[in-house]
């Protein structure tokens, strides 16, 4: 029974109705006095006389015989009550009290047991439905933030139209192409099942496709060489950030006056924590009096500012066309 004494399950052996009669007294509150002790005291009850078992249904089928009676309990938590009849002659053997009293232990602990493993069926389901009610609220987020900003991207689109100079309608270009990488990756989180890390492979493919056709650079070809590998947000966007520069130069610098070539990315696992990213085209290089150092481009800014927010060990060369190489850990 629980704490209001209200009879959750119950189980006889040989009473038949009498036992279900008694069920019905100890739910109106009417126990028999060998209950009442055996409530009050931890060791059992020995009713050798039943004299003072009137009232209770299961007096008639006690008759020659004696009444264990004890609590069961567990760590100080009463569960319920457990009897049984027994010869009157054996009833004050000790092997058998001490007997009784070990069944009574062996219940008790299973009544525990079901208890705990009711309560942790609980837990899990609380827990799984509150990591459901964030699921749900993660994806709403990445759903607004990817909304806000093709919203932002809609205004600058709509606002560089308006521009006549060149060297704005690129500034605006490039803004637009930024905003994008950032809001793919919150639609690639929004889409996926896991929205905690995306497939940079298919990252990267939606990512090229938009430069591709912001610059129109139908005459480039683009090779791909990702492995399968899965990067968490605080990875992939400052990540996607540095691919976007980095192949927007090759797409705005490298080829010049509709020359063909084409750009590479690889990206590839060096070890458990460590990959290596690495964008390269076949263009025509760095200028000769290039000095990457004292370069004050936007571009390649945000590529030096970004790799040190990923602790990165970045390399640029500017021999046979441009690379770029950049060595990283994931973000945690």
């Amino acid at each position: 029974f629980d704490e209001n004494r209200k009879v959750l399950s119950s189980a006889s052996s040989g009473w038949g109705s009498e036992f279900e009669k008694m069920v019905e007294n100890v739910e109106k509150g009417n126990l028999s006095q060998c209950c009442i002790r055996a409530i009050k005291q931890s060791e059992p009850i020995i009713e050798t006389d039943t004299k003072d078992c009137n009232g209770c249904p299961l007096v008639k089928g006690c008759k020659g015989l004696s009444i264990y009676v004890i609590r069961l309990e567990n760590e100080n938590k009463v569960y319920g009550l457990f009897s049984v009849t027994i010869p009157r002659e054996i009833a004050m053997d000790e092997e058998n009290i001490s007997l009784f009293k070990e069944v009574a232990g062996d219940l008790s602990f299973a009544l525990k047991k079901m208890e705990l493993e009711k309560q942790q069926a609980q837990n899990i389901k609380a827990i799984e439905s509150s990591l459901q009610e964030n699921v749900v609220l993660l994806q709403e987020v990445h759903h607004r933030v990817k909304n806000n900003m093709q919203l932002i991207i809609s205004l600058l689109r709509l606002q560089s139209k308006s521009v006549e100079d060149e060297k704005t309608r690129e500034l605006f270009r490039d803004s637009l192409n930024r905003v994008y990488s950032m809001a793919l990756i919150h639609e690639k989180l929004y889409k996926s099942d896991k929205m905690t890390d995306i497939d940079f492979l298919d990252y990267i493919e939606g990512l090229s496709r938009n430069l591709f056709l912001s610059f129109g650079a139908s005459h480039v070809k683009l090779e791909l060489d990702i492995e399968k590998i899965n990067l968490n947000i605080n990875t992939a966007i400052p990540l996607g950030l540095i691919v976007n520069e980095m192949l927007s130069n090759s797409l705005k610098y490298a080829f010049p006056d509709g020359k063909t070539g084409k750009i590479r990315i690889v990206l590839k696992r060096l070890n458990d924590s460590e990959f290596l990213l690495s964008v390269s085209d076949e263009g025509i290089g760095f200028p000769d009096n290039f000095d990457i150092s004292n370069i004050d481009s936007m571009g390649l800014q945000l590529i030096k500012t970004l790799s040190k927010q990923l602790k990165a060990d970045l390399k640029i060369s500017g021999e046979n066309g441009v690379s770029y190489t950049l060595r990283f850990a994931m973000k945690k």
